[in-house]
């Protein structure tokens, strides 16, 4: 007879190969099991050191068993629309809430990118929105017009060509939940950075996008 947390454990492979993202052995999918379960518990941690921690915890040092972090991506999903009860209306709240901020910014040209997007957020995460200015003065004079107290500080973004550069960062707190906005230029919206999670540029959504996912009710598709 199988246990219910058999029967959890095979909801959550099958949600995980659902996805597209099957696993070339057995190894390679549990350090991504356990490496989804990790972030799930610990949001802090980035997802190499989720990768390593799970090899470890699993006994694997084969680095060509390790999973990539699309393949972790994946996994977490599939944890949190099985253990996480609730997490699709959570994913909907801060869709909404993300929609509401960049028609705000929409002068900036905003795309909603991160874990929001992507559908592996909790209550916990945050709101990331790129935005495209000529200054990061302008972003700053529109966040005094809606009287948005914010903080200030700066992200390093790696490039194409190989360059590493930081990229203003402003965050504020909205409903109890932050919102950061990276500033980019106006020309990165033709040349962007690179995505830290799938390696190529990185794609966000905007608007018309975002509507398209809330009006879907999609929770694991970014």
């Amino acid at each position: 007879m199988v246990t219910d947390r058999a029967a959890v454990i095979l909801r959550v492979r099958r949600n995980y190969s659902e996805m597209g993202h099957h696993a070339t052995t057995n190894t390679r999918r549990h350090i991504a099991e356990e490496a989804a379960r990790i972030l799930a518990e610990q949001s802090h941690l980035s997802t190499d050191e989720a990768r390593m921690r799970a090899a470890k915890r699993i006994g694997c040092t084969d680095g060509c068993q390790f999973p990539d972090n699309l393949e972790i991506e994946a996994a977490l999903k599939a944890y949190r629309l099985v253990f996480h009860h609730g997490h699709a209306d959570t994913l909907l709240r801060l869709r909404e809430m993300a929609r509401s901020a960049m028609k705000s910014l929409i002068m900036f040209y905003p795309q909603l990118i991160g874990p929001v997007l992507n559908g592996t957020a909790d209550r916990h995460s945050c709101i990331s929105l790129l935005l495209f200015a000529e200054t990061t003065e302008d972003v700053i004079l529109r966040l005094l017009e809606l009287k948005i107290p914010w903080q200030e500080m700066a992200r390093r973004l790696r490039y194409g060509n190989g360059d590493s550069q930081q990229r203003p960062l402003l965050s504020f707190i909205a409903d109890s939940t932050e919102i950061e906005l990276l500033v980019l230029t106006a020309t990165e919206r033709r040349n962007p950075p690179i995505d830290p999670v799938a390696g190529g540029p990185l794609k966000g959504a905007d608007l018309t996008h975002l509507d398209q996912l809330i009006r879907g009710g999609n929770s694991v598709d970014g």
